[in-house]
């Protein structure tokens, strides 16, 4: 084969290659266009662009006066996008430098820093940015609406974000206006947990996310662009609680000062609206910080079942008399301080005994022997009987509350494996028997409601904006559990405890604060070393007679002082009522009316600034001799038949008095002097520090004492 011959063979082979390779080429494109194409465009739109949930903001939650309790407030995360086509232009233009030093001098001027040449730090970090291709860079974290709306008037963010190049990326962060006030039952939700009233609504609260589509732009950077596609989210729903903002404040209040006076561990308060079941406070504390303060870290009232103690010594009561077997007066040996029930022995409320004494008594002195051999002697060959009392009460059942976290009661019946002889004695007196302090209140709101339990009620409504979605009225739990005139005669007892001598709450009774109620103390178990550990407990209703409220107040391990229910918890109790006979005005309808009608039935203030007592005292109609040259701080007194208010100004450079005023009232004139109040305690001011009329040239804090 000639040389010429050997080269257009190869030519030709060559050629025919490259036409087979051309061929299997414009094969696979085809392929790739049709067959494949979708799968390949959509594995290159999710390695650009994705789609991502986008929350909606969360419902509020309301106190029962429209207060916020929970709200979600919103942060926004600024960055900037430097690659923007009209950046680009700007810098053919050469005016982007101009157009970034007046950005930088902007942000220098707006978030003030320490440095005098922030605006030139700003300006290189922009400049830096820009020449790095950046196109999500942070400007600042935790902006608020109030800043967004001034930022998006600096130069160039102004343009928006596809010229300007400002992102705006919003973040929720639910908020609890009152601060801890009510927090466990308020609650909150996360990945792990759904507590409180957070949990229990969150359906409605949570509302349906939506989606938006996010562009890579880097690495590890995304930033949203608009779509068609684009869902907005749908917003969570409001609800409505029974919580009154004025009664949990001074709940808790009352519960915390305990607390820290007694060094106990933790406690709970609950206070009810007896006709409809209402929570209107529940207070939760317990110690932190090495027992120095108190904070809301778990629902007691709800969650922490025990063995209640001598509270639950109404029950018996209940049953004893609703069935017929004993009254009032119908009287029961309890020996001297001890008796043996099978293999156990029992000791009594007082060392040598209560002798024969009558029921009523055994409730008035709280006898463990009386009500323990009350229901022996009655119950004792059927405690069937006595369990199926308890269960018409439905003590046996959770309360089924919107709140997660309620434990089953536990309450013993003879097909047990451990019901023996001693069973129904030791539940007599509140062993042998667990349950949280709000279904031991059940008891109480039962007799203060003649016979009707009602299911605690924490939500009133679920609105949508101004648009109800759901109501939720009151309902009740156990009907006609006992008759009316078992609670009267129930009543009658409880009120023994407070207001007759020997009465193992006699410390509580207060002219005028009609209480009717049970002391209850508790052994929960024992520390390392074998020292006993006490539950203090005080629940029952008021006013007496015509029942409102009820209360129950929990105190767990006191390790200062006393450890009984009357000492413990039974002032926090009484302080709660105290408060709310100030508050409620309806509680002192007859008290009211005498003083509108007799002056000499006045209303009396030690001190109070001239326009209050003025307001005050026209408000009850009653004549008020005044001067218009009166000062601002006056004491009232008697004149004849008028009220006359006498001027009560501190001597000029002197510690003013504060005995008698609030503090706000104490602090509103301290701190225009200059002066600094540091308080204890609650109520009005009884004590303070510097004595009034003292120079001021070396004061500078006061201290009061409030009670």
């Amino acid at each position: 084969m000639s040389s010429k011959s050997t080269i257009f063979w190869r030519v030709y082979l060559s050629f025919f290659a490259i036409v087979v390779l051309a061929l299997l080429v414009l094969g696979k494109i085809v392929m790739l266009q049709t067959s494949e194409g979708k799968k390949w465009r959509n594995l290159a739109d999710s390695l650009t662009t994705r789609y991502v949930e986008v929350e909606p903001n969360r419902g509020n939650i309301y106190s029962s006066d429209g207060r916020l309790l929970a709200t979600s407030l919103y942060s926004y995360d600024l960055h900037m996008d430097l690659k923007t086509e009209y950046l680009r232009y700007l810098n053919q233009q050469n005016q982007l430098e101009d157009s970034l030093d007046a950005l930088a001098a902007a942000l220098a001027n707006y978030f003030k820093g320490p440095n005098e040449n922030t605006k030139w730090l700003w300006l290189n970090e922009l400049k830096t940015a820009y020449a790095q291709g950046r196109r999500y860079h942070l400007i600042r974290n935790k902006i608020n609406h109030i800043q967004l709306q001034d930022i998006r008037k600096f130069p160039l963010f102004r343009l928006g974000q596809y010229k300007g190049g400002l992102i705006v990326e919003q973040k929720s962060i639910r908020q609890h206006p009152y601060s801890l006030l009510a927090y466990r039952t308020i609650g909150y939700t996360n990945e792990e947990n759904k507590v409180g009233l957070e949990g229990g609504f969150d359906p409605f609260l949570a509302g349906i996310k939506g989606k938006r589509l996010l562009q890579k732009v880097s690495s590890r950077d995304w930033i949203p662009i608009h779509d068609k596609n684009e869902i907005d989210p749908e917003n969570g729903k409001d609800i409505y609680t029974t919580i009154d903002i004025y009664i949990q404040d001074f709940v808790e209040t009352s519960l915390y000062n305990q607390l820290m006076s007694s060094e106990a561990d933790h406690g709970c308060a609950i206070v009810m609206e007896v006709a409809t079941g209402k929570v209107l406070a529940i207070a939760n504390l317990t110690t932190n910080n090495g027992g120095k303060s108190y904070d809301e870290v778990y629902n007691y009232a709800i969650g922490e079942s025990t063995q209640p103690g001598s509270t639950f010594k109404l029950a018996g009561l209940l049953a004893l008399l609703e069935g017929g077997y004993m009254q009032l007066e119908d009287t029961i040996g309890t020996g001297t301080g001890k008796w043996e029930f099978y293999d156990q022995i029992m000791y009594d409320s007082k060392s040598g005994g209560h002798g024969t004494i009558s029921l009523q008594r055994i409730i008035e002195v709280s006898s463990n022997i009386g009500i323990a051999k009350a229901l022996d002697i009655h119950f004792g060959h059927q405690p069937d009987v006595f369990i199926d009392f308890l269960k018409g009460m439905r003590l046996h059942e959770n309360l089924q509350l919107p709140i997660v976290g309620e434990p089953a009661p536990l309450i013993k019946t003879p097909l047990n494996d451990d019901w023996s002889g001693t069973t129904l004695p030791w539940m007599a007196h509140g062993y042998e028997l667990k349950l949280t302090p709000l279904q031991t209140l059940m008891i109480y709101n039962a007799v203060a409601n003649r016979g009707d339990i009602m299911k605690p009620l924490f939500v009133t409504a679920v609105k949508e904006i101004h648009k109800t979605v759901e109501t939720y009225e009151p309902e009740i739990w156990a009907r006609n559990v006992i008759s009316e005139k078992t609670a009267e005669l129930a009543t009658k007892a409880l009120i023994g405890v407070v207001e007759t001598d020997g009465g193992t709450a006699h410390n509580l009774y207060r002219h005028g604060i009609n209480i009717a109620g049970k002391t209850g103390t508790a052994v929960i178990g024992k520390t390392p070393d074998g020292v006993k550990k006490y539950q203090a407990s005080f629940a029952g209703f008021f006013p007496a007679e015509n029942p409102k409220y009820s209360c129950i107040v929990v105190i767990n391990n006191p390790t200062e002082g006393h450890y009984y229910g009357a000492d413990v918890a039974g002032p926090v109790f009484l302080e709660i009522a105290q408060n709310l006979y100030s508050y409620d005005i309806s509680l002192n309808k007859a008290t009211y009316a005498s003083a509108t009608k007799d002056v000499n039935h006045r209303p009396t203030f030690i001190k109070l600034s001239a326009d209050d007592a003025g307001t005050i005292y026209k408000s009850l109609k009653m004549d008020l001799a005044t001067d218009k040259s009166l000062a601002e701080w006056v004491e009232p007194s008697l004149t004849g038949n008028k009220i006359s208010l006498t001027a009560k100004e501190a001597e000029p450079g002197t510690v003013p008095s504060l005995k008698g005023l609030s503090l706000s009232d104490a602090l509103y004139i301290c701190e225009n002097m200059g002066l600094k109040v540091e308080s204890s305690g609650t109520g009005n001011i009884y004590k303070q520090s510097p004595e009034p009329g003292t120079s001021l040239r070396k004061v500078s804090k006061i201290y009061v004492t409030l009670n």
